[in-house]
């Protein structure tokens, strides 16, 4: 009997993220490191130093293309490459 190998599933967390200064490094910080992968911070313009905040903590910071929700987890999607993908907003109200 042949032993097949079982590829590890990788989980992708897509953050979308708009003027949540506020709020952004408790809402990354909660993500369990330990299950999540990797993790994209889609910014859509902000005004204030959320983008700022998550690449001082060590994540990758895109650029929405378009606005909206929509277009961020779109954008996202271009750009993750998890098996699994998670989708959230930056100002907490997934939690």
């Amino acid at each position: 009997m042949v032993k097949q190998k079982t590829m590890k599933k990788t989980v992708s967390v897509i953050a979308c993220n708009m003027n949540e200064e506020g709020s952004i490094k408790q809402v990354l910080e909660s993500i369990p490191k330990d299950v999540v992968d990797e993790v994209i911070v889609v910014d859509g313009a902000s005004k204030d130093k959320s983008p700022e905040i998550a690449r001082k903590l060590g994540y990758k910071v895109i650029q929405q293309e378009g606005k909206g929700r929509g277009n961020a987890f779109r954008t996202g999607l271009k750009n993750v490459n998890g098996h699994y993908v998670i989708m959230l907003s930056t100002d907490g109200n997934e939690r």
